[in-house]
């Protein structure tokens, strides 16, 4: 993965996270105003809209965003042991063809 896949992934993130956020917390809020309990005229009144109902969609998405995320960093870290081991493995063999050469 080049740096500037990387870079783009974190953009991308950066861009996400406060839209997951707002998501989340309007859906909490929609679970506490669930909580507090209300007459039977209004809680008539109160129907799911397609807003809350995307809202609450999104914020059940944000955990598995969250977890995405995290393992995609993880596979990024190992990539980059990968990458400065197989470099570091490349100058000892050609350090070692040079000593034989002499």
């Amino acid at each position: 993965m080049s740096d500037f896949d990387e870079w783009e992934g974190e953009k991308q993130l950066a861009k996400e996270k406060p839209r997951l956020a707002d998501a989340k917390r309007a859906a909490d809020n929609e679970e506490k105003e669930k909580a507090l309990p209300t007459d039977s005229m209004a809680s008539s009144c109160s129907k799911e809209t397609p807003t809350k109902v995307k809202n609450a969609i999104l914020a059940s998405l944000v955990p598995l965003m969250e977890s995405q995320v995290n393992q995609a960093q993880g596979i990024q870290e190992v990539l980059r042991e990968d990458k400065v081991l197989r470099r570091k493995q490349h100058e000892e063999m050609l350090e070692a063809r040079n000593r034989e050469s002499e």
